[in-house]
C-alpha cells in the first residue's frame, strides 16, 4: 500500500525545454512556410525576369499600378524636375554670383529637349521622370554616359539603357579572379568593372533585331540605378514585387464582379420544359439553345405550351465588395514606396483633416527618400561628367564685367564648380494657411529661417530674392509702389456724457 501510494504521489520529473523563436518553429501551422537561406543574386537569378514581366504587365493593365507610377512622377520629379542650385563662392568666400548663374545657365541649355540624351527625345525632367518609372517597375535602370563631340554641342550625353539589355544568363568566374553576375562583372570585393550588353534589345524578335552578342561596357561610363536591399544584392528588384500578386487577383476579382454586375443587369433566365405537357402537333416548338427573347421597357412575352421560364438573377456584388476592395488596396499601399491609400485608391470620402496630414506627412518622408536615390545615383554623376566636359572646352561663358567679355570659367577650378546643391520638388501642406502661420512664428521665435522654409517647398531663397529686385526695379520703370501704405489705426469714438 505504501508503495502504491508512493507511485501516486512521487511527481514527474519536468521535461527539459529548450527556449527557441515562435517564428523558428516547425509544426502544423507553419509547415507550409517555407523560407529561403539563399543569398541575393541567388535568389533573382531566376526570379528577376518573372518579376520584371509581370510588372510591367501591372504597369499596363492595372489600374491602381499604372496610378502609382503617375504619382511617383508627379510627387518625386514634379514639371520641372530635380534642379541644380550652384553656391560655389570667390576667394573673399561670398558667393560668386556671376560664375553661379552662368553654370545653372549652361546647364539649363544641355538640359534641354534634343540635347541631353543620344535619341534626341528627351530633356532633362523628362530624363528623371523615366529613370524613377523604370527602377519602380522594373527594378532597375541603366544609363550610359557618352562623351564624344559628335553626340551634340557639349560633347556629352545620355544613353538610358532597359534593364533586359544587361545578360542575365551570363555568369562566369574569369581568370582575372574577377566574377560575371548576371551580366554584371565586379572585382573580388563586388565592386562593378563592367557591364555585359546585349548589342540589341533581346525583345526586339518581333521587329527581326535580334542579336545574342555582347558588349562589355567599362563601369566609369555605365551608371546603374537602382535600390539596394541586401548586401552582395546586384541587380534591382520591382517595387511592386511584395504586392504584385494580390493586385494581380484583385484585378481579376474586380473583372468577374463587373462582368456579373452585367450579366445580373441582363434579363436572363433558363427555358425549362414540362414533361407533363404535350407540344402542339403543328411543330412549333422552342429549340433550347437556340432560343432567346428581347427586353424592352413595358413588355411582356408569351412563352410557348410546354416550356416555362427559370429566372437567372445573380445578385453580386453585395453590399461586402467595397469594404473587401478597400481592405486590398490599404494592404497594397503600404508594400509601395509612398503610397498612401487615400493617394492610391483616390479615395478622399471618409478622411479627415488630421489623418491625410498624417498620410501625406508619412508620404512625403519616402518621396524625400527618392529623391536623395535619384541624386545620388543619377544627378551627381551625371552632373560631374558634364562639367568635366563643359570646362574642357570652355563652354562656361560668364557674362559679368568683373570677368570681362565672353569670360569663360576654366578647367583649374573644376573643385570648386563640382560641389552642387540640387533640389528636389516641394510640396503644398493641405492647410496652408496653418503653416504660414507656423513659419511666421517660427521666424519670430528665431527657430527656423527663410532658406529652410523655402526649401521645404523646392525654392531658393536667393532666386526669390533676386525676382523680387527684379519686380520692384520694374514696378519703379511704371511709376507704381507695390508696397502698400500702413492701415491707419482706426479711432474709437469718443464716449459721450450722460445728461
Amino acid at each position: 500500500m505504501i508503495k502504491f501510494l508512493s507511485r501516486i504521489f512521487t511527481p514527474t520529473p519536468a521535461k527539459k525545454q529548450r527556449r527557441d523563436f515562435a517564428g523558428a518553429r516547425l509544426d502544423r501551422l507553419t509547415s507550409s512556410w517555407k523560407a529561403s537561406m539563399q543569398s541575393a543574386d541567388s535568389t533573382l537569378r531566376f526570379s528577376l525576369p518573372v518579376l520584371r514581366g509581370r510588372s510591367r504587365d501591372l504597369a499596363e493593365n492595372n489600374d491602381y499600378v499604372a496610378g502609382y507610377l503617375e504619382l511617383l512622377s508627379n510627387k518625386v520629379i514634379g514639371p520641372r524636375g530635380i534642379r541644380l542650385q550652384m553656391k560655389s563662392r570667390g576667394g573673399d568666400g561670398k558667393l560668386d554670383r556671376d560664375a553661379n548663374a552662368a553654370v545653372e545657365k549652361s546647364w539649363s541649355d544641355w538640359g534641354k529637349r534634343g540635347i541631353c540624351d543620344v535619341t534626341g527625345r528627351l530633356s532633362w525632367a523628362a530624363a528623371q521622370k523615366l529613370a524613377l518609372i523604370s527602377m519602380a517597375r522594373d527594378g532597375e535602370i541603366f544609363v550610359r554616359r557618352i562623351s564624344a563631340p559628335s553626340v551634340n554641342s557639349f560633347h556629352f550625353a545620355l544613353q538610358f539603357i532597359e534593364a533586359d539589355m544587361v545578360d542575365i544568363n551570363k555568369n562566369d568566374t574569369l581568370e582575372n579572379g574577377n566574377t560575371i553576375r548576371m551580366g554584371v562583372e565586379l572585382n573580388p570585393f563586388d565592386r562593378p568593372i563592367a557591364y555585359h550588353v546585349f548589342e540589341r534589345h533581346p525583345g526586339d524578335f518581333n521587329l527581326g533585331h535580334t542579336s545574342g552578342r555582347t558588349i562589355r561596357i567599362p563601369a566609369d561610363e555605365m551608371l546603374h540605378i537602382y535600390k539596394q536591399l541586401r548586401p552582395g544584392q546586384t541587380r534591382g528588384i520591382p517595387w511592386t514585387s511584395s504586392v504584385m500578386t494580390r493586385l494581380h487577383h484583385l484585378g481579376a476579382y474586380e473583372e468577374a464582379a463587373i462582368i456579373n454586375a452585367r450579366t445580373g443587369a441582363s434579363k436572363m433566365g433558363f427555358f425549362l420544359r414540362d414533361p407533363d405537357k404535350t407540344l402542339p402537333e403543328n411543330g412549333d416548338t422552342f429549340l433550347p439553345g437556340k432560343s432567346e427573347i428581347t427586353a424592352e421597357p413595358g413588355q411582356f412575352d408569351v412563352l410557348p405550351v410546354g416550356y416555362d421560364f427559370k429566372a437567372f438573377d445573380p445578385a453580386y456584388p453585395s453590399g461586402e465588395y467595397d469594404g473587401f476592395v478597400k481592405r486590398q488596396i490599404k494592404g497594397a499601399s503600404c508594400g509601395l514606396p509612398g503610397a498612401s491609400y487615400a493617394e492610391l485608391s483616390n479615395d478622399l470620402e471618409s478622411v479627415s483633416f488630421s489623418s491625410i496630414r498624417q498620410g501625406t506627412i508619412n508620404s512625403r518622408e519616402s518621396y524625400r527618400d527618392i529623391q536623395q536615390l535619384l541624386i545620388e545615383q543619377l544627378c551627381l554623376p551625371v552632373y560631374e561628367s558634364w562639367l568635366t566636359m563643359a570646362l574642357s572646352f570652355g563652354l562656361i561663358v560668364v557674362a559679368s564685367g568683373k570677368r570681362g567679355p565672353n569670360s569663360r570659367l576654366s578647367v583649374a577650378n573644376f573643385d570648386k564648380y563640382a560641389n552642387p546643391v540640387f533640389v528636389g520638388r516641394g510640396w503644398e501642406w493641405v492647410d496652408p494657411l496653418k503653416d504660414e502661420q507656423a513659419n511666421t512664428e517660427g521666424l519670430a521665435n528665431k527657430l527656423t529661417t527663410r532658406t529652410r522654409i523655402l526649401a521645404e517647398l523646392g525654392e531658393d531663397f536667393e532666386e526669390m530674392l533676386a525676382e523680387q529686385a527684379q519686380e520692384n526695379q520694374l514696378a519703379e520703370d511704371y511709376g507704381i509702389d507695390l508696397n502698400p501704405p500702413p492701415a491707419q489705426p482706426t479711432q474709437k469714438p469718443a464716449p459721450t456724457e450722460k445728461p
